[in-house]
């Protein structure tokens, strides 16, 4: 039963609110990696020198996003002062194991996405939603946000960034498994008992957080506000970056050419531009360089090159 004890490896899995993605089938122990669905994040800066200065004021920093009654915080210095803020309910994240069949016993170590992924592409969850690196804050987004994908199954253990940062580590190794449940059960029940407060709370608030999720799905946007900040961040940048073509356009079609001069060639990528121009007279091309660069200011030319007669013109957006 506990040969897992004795394994130097543990299996890896992602826990979402809708399943699992990675096979818990096997004896080893697990280590599971949260997708934001079950925290809340913020990055801060702060002027201290030890973590524990900042504890006080994480209740109020999180009590915008969810009722902070019941829960747990994680700090994470990043350095220059600036901090990883996390919160997190163990009652939600307790029941999503027990719900998905993990045994309690096996679980090594707990942590979030986070702390876990740094990658440009995004990990399919195989549950409608994928994981996305959204300037810097991992995010749980629908599927249809990114072609860019990966499966969890084609990264590899060095590949994640599981070293520090856990929320859990093991506690159960030598605990009997019915002391657990018999533990458990009466956990729960009082989970029950306390959260019916909280149940009674919702019913009176029940036309405004029918409105909340009606405006959450009819968008299809993340339900914490931190993962919808990195949207928009990064929409805003998408938005940035369209602007700066249109006007690269804009500035290349009123550009003076002479007579037998012509563009022959333009290629557009988010960051980069590059034309392609046909002259008569090799001696107009450093005319036209002039003018790109002097018109178009929010680009540089990062490369030109002149061969025959043809001028080759590439701009960083």
């Amino acid at each position: 039963m506990f040969q897992w004890l004795f394994k130097d490896s543990s299996d890896i899995v992602i826990l979402d609110k809708k399943g699992i993605v990675g096979d818990i089938s096997g004896e080893r122990s697990i280590d599971i990696i949260l997708t934001p669905s079950f925290y809340w994040f913020v990055e801060k800066n702060f002027s201290v020198k030890f973590t524990f200065q900042i504890k006080e004021y994480l209740p109020s920093i999180f009590e915008e996003f969810t009722d902070t009654k019941y829960l747990s915080y994680q700090i994470v210095p990043k350095g220059d002062g600036v901090f990883w803020l996390f919160a997190y309910d163990n009652r939600v994240i307790l029941q999503a194991l027990l719900d998905n069949g993990i045994d309690l016993l096996r679980v090594s170590k707990i942590y979030f996405a986070q702390n876990s992924f740094f990658y440009t592409k995004a990990v399919d969850l195989e549950n409608g939603f994928l994981l996305c690196n959204l300037n810097g804050v991992i995010s749980r987004v629908p599927n249809d946000f990114t072609k860019d994908v990966i499966k969890f199954n084609e990264i590899s253990k060095e590949e994640l960034s599981l070293e520090n940062g856990a929320i859990l580590k093991r506690y159960t190794n030598f605990i009997d498994e019915n002391l657990i449940k018999k533990i458990l059960l009466p956990l729960l029940f009082l989970v029950v008992v306390e959260g019916a407060e909280g149940i009674l709370l919702w019913l009176r608030n029940k036309k405004l957080l029918a409105q909340k999720d009606t405006i959450f799905q009819s968008y299809n946007l993340p339900p914490t506000s931190f993962q919808n900040r990195a949207i928009l961040s990064r929409l805003k940048s998408e938005i940035n970056s369209q602007k700066n073509i249109r006007k690269f356009i804009g500035v290349l079609f009123n550009t003076p050419f002479n007579k037998d001069d012509f563009i022959k060639d333009i290629e557009l990528t988010e960051h980069r531009a590059t034309i392609t121009i046909k002259l008569k007279n090799r001696n107009h091309a450093d005319r036209y360089k002039v003018f790109l660069s002097k018109n178009i200011k929010f680009a540089k030319i990062s490369k030109a090159t002149l061969k025959e007669n043809i001028l080759s013109l590439e701009f960083k957006l």
